[in-house]
Formats: structure tokens, sequence, C-alpha cells
């Protein structure tokens, strides 16, 4: 068996750094398909952090980052007190990608150094990044410290489980599961398995089961399927057609409700759509609804769900 009839699963000591502890879609100018320091960010208005309830009531502004105008891929923290996004001032590329984490409710900004697409150990203390550029790769950080480890240097698009258990990430087309198990094993492609790339940014269900992701057919059409990783036969389902989003991913805790950023297209303002992951044909002929209450004068993109369910955080931009 070759390695294009597999997905590999590796689970690797994940705990090196940290033993002890307890335990936005991207904008239309996203820069994040390839690790390739030589990108330029544009100029863009700045990008600000909202949120609203999950019945679509009381769409607001909970903060922006003054001195840094291009933010990207809100994740809320455990606690719902602070949002991770990645951010550039003009000009940079983005091997210049910095980790901000801002307090939503004083709005004070820490800079936890260099990195991109942050996630949340569910206790709060470590996040998982991805880096561009000479350090290129996946890393865990914590966040007392600011001290960190390179998982892999050829992963990219890392996503930590709900369960803390887990993190997944890409490599060559390949999904890799890490955790603190020193164990290793493959799951075999299953046959629906048609993809030569997998775009970043993919997130875990609710039970940590199962991956909602972005992928380029052989044919050269985008979609987002899921992945059930459990299992002696593991499972791709086709959801929806990826045509015209991006891909950022947002699984509502309650599993019936996946929201993914519609990019800008014939003068029209970027859009969050939902869909229920088991409540759609899966040939690609199903299309996702307009999540009520968002803003309708302003592109709307990179989400995540508080883990209660309550609340949905969003980037938006004039």
């Amino acid at each position: 068996m070759t390695p294009i009839h597999r997905i590999q699963i590796c689970f690797v000591l994940a705990g090196l750094l940290f033993r002890g502890q307890p335990a936005v879609a991207e904008q239309a100018t996203d820069q994040k398909p390839e690790p390739n320091d030589a990108v330029k960010v544009p100029e863009v208005n700045y990008a600000e952090i909202w949120a609203m309830d999950a019945d679509g009531r009381n769409a607001r502004k909970v903060a922006h980052v003054p001195d840094y105008p291009i933010i990207n891929s809100p994740e809320i923290s455990p606690d719902g007190t602070r949002v991770a996004v990645d951010g550039w001032k003009t000009g940079e590329n983005n091997a210049d990608a910095v980790i901000l984490i801002v307090n939503i409710k004083t709005g004070d900004v820490e800079t936890h150094g260099k990195g991109c697409m942050p996630t949340w150990a569910p206790n709060g203390k470590s996040i998982a990044l991805c880096k561009y550029g000479a350090e290129r790769g996946v890393y865990i950080r914590s966040l007392d410290s600011d001290t960190e480890v390179r998982i892999d240097p050829q992963g990219w698009g890392i996503q930590w489980s709900p369960d803390g258990l887990k993190l997944a990430y890409t490599k060559r087309g390949q999904f890799i599961i890490y955790t603190s198990a020193n164990d290793s094993w493959d799951i075999i492609e299953p046959k629906a398995w048609n993809y030569n790339f997998i775009y970043w940014n993919p997130t875990w269900s609710p039970d940590s089961s199962k991956l909602c992701f972005k992928a380029r057919d052989r044919l050269g059409r985008d979609e987002f399927a899921v992945l059930h990783i459990e299992g002696d036969e593991p499972e791709v389902q086709s959801r929806i057609s990826g045509k015209g989003f991006n891909p950022d991913i947002a699984w509502h805790p309650d599993g019936k409700r996946i929201v993914i950023p519609q990019g800008a297209i014939a003068g029209q303002f970027g859009r969050i759509i939902e869909f229920n992951p088991d409540d759609v044909p899966g040939d690609g002929s199903a299309a996702g609804v307009a999540v009520n209450g968002q803003p309708n004068d302003r592109h709307n993109s990179g989400m995540s769900w508080s883990r209660d369910g309550k609340t949905l955080f969003f980037i938006s931009q004039k």
C-alpha cells in the first residue's frame, strides 16, 4: 500500500513542554493556502471582532486591534473571555503574522509572538498554531511562559479537539492526529476519498470524533466534507460544495450547525453561511443558508462558537 492510498494518523507525545499544567472566513485577501513568506498582505479597512447570539439577535462589535488592521481566524477561549486571532500590519507579508489575544471585556491586547491560526487547549493555558517562513510548521505554545515546541515542520492547519486529547493537522494531503499517547497507526483511505489538496482551518466535531474540512478533489472541484476518524473503517462524507467559500469552519456544540464563510462576489458582501451536516444529500447539490442576524452592510468571515453554544464570534469589516 502506497501513501497515496491511506490517511496517516500518528499518535505521538504531546505534553513535552507542558507536563504538570492543569489539564476570521478568512478575508477575501486571505494569505494562508501555502506557507509562502513572499506574499504581501494588501491594505484593507480595519477588521473588527463581532459577536451575535446563536438565535441571530444582538449583533455587536466587541473589539478591534488598533495596531493590526488585518486580523483573521478568531478563536474564543474556553472560558469565553478572550479571543485569539492572527494579525498583520499594513504592508507586512504573511511570515510576519503574530498571535494576538484580545480581552473582550476590557479590550486589552496581548501579543504572543509569531504565528497564525491559533486554537485553544481546553484548559486555556496553551494554544496550537502554525508558522510561515523559516520556522514553518505546527507548534504548541504555553501562554504563561511563551515557550513552545514544534510538533512537525511540515504540518499545517493544526486544530485542538474539544476533549483536549487530540490535535489534527495536515501534511502532504493527509490528516495527522497527534495525542499524548505514544502510539501510531494508519487509517486506510476510504473508498470515497478523492482529494488531492486539503485546505487550512478544518474543525473538530463537538464530540471529537470527526473533522469537517474543505478540500479539492481530483477533478478540481472544492467541497466541504466530514471525516470520521474513529473505528476500523473510517468514512468520508461529502457534504456541500465549497465553490466561492473560504476555508474557515466552526461547528456548533449541538452538532447540528456548521458555519462557513462565503467570499465576496459580484459586488456583494461576504456572508456567513450555515448547514446541518446530517441533513444534506452529500452530492454537492445542497446549498447552505445565510446565518440570521449578521450585519448586512459589512463583510463577515472567520467564525468561532463559544463553548456553551450561545454566541457566535466572527470577523467583520467594511
